[in-house]
């Protein structure tokens, strides 16, 4: 986990402070959109993290194309985006994904209804006297409620797979963009 964490925190810094302070520094519209003080662009101090100065960087970026100004109009990669252009798309991507779609994931525990199973199970033991600490008593359950609280277990363990999995996807994804992740 912490590999993960650390990994995607330096790609918010590098959006939200880098690339936010390169379009400042670099962009005169930008600069005065953003509201930014000469010795703040100039010297990065301040306020440095801004969100939305970095995702238009990125926006920017991710537009560019080959054009005429860069290779001949008859090369085969004429028109398409080049290499910092994907790279500024898949930075988009992680960053959403990290910032927007990952942290309203569904807990596993809840959505799968163990949390739901183990506190009436925990309930169940509170009113016969047991310690209300141990979520599940097999020695009182049925086979009917051991199968079920197996099955339970089963979805929980495989949303959390998917989303191991899917934490493990973007990871390598962004390790492979790493080398574009530089002002």
């Amino acid at each position: 986990m912490r590999l993960l964490y650390s990994t995607f925190d330096s790609l918010v810094d590098f959006v939200e402070i880098e690339l936010a302070w390169f379009h400042i520094v670099c962009d005169d519209e930008a600069y005065k959109k953003f509201k930014t003080p000469w010795y703040r662009a100039f010297f990065r101090t301040g306020a440095r993290r801004n969100p939305k100065c970095g995702m238009e960087y990125l926006n920017w970026a991710a537009g560019l194309r080959h054009d005429e100004d860069w290779i001949d109009p008859n090369d085969q990669d004429f028109g398409k985006p080049t290499n910092q252009a994907l790279a500024a798309q898949e930075t988009i991507v992680l960053y959403k994904w990290w910032k927007e779609e990952r942290p309203t994931r569904q807990d596993p525990m809840d959505a799968s209804g163990w949390s739901a199973y183990c506190d009436k199970r925990r309930k169940k033991g509170e009113v016969q006297g047991y310690d209300s600490i141990l979520p599940v008593l097999e020695e009182d359950e049925t086979e009917e409620e051991k199968a079920h609280a197996l099955q339970i277990l089963d979805v929980c363990h495989r949303m959390e797979s998917d989303q191991e999995n899917e934490d493990t996807e973007m990871l390598i994804r962004l390790i492979k963009i790493r080398k574009h992740l530089w002002t």
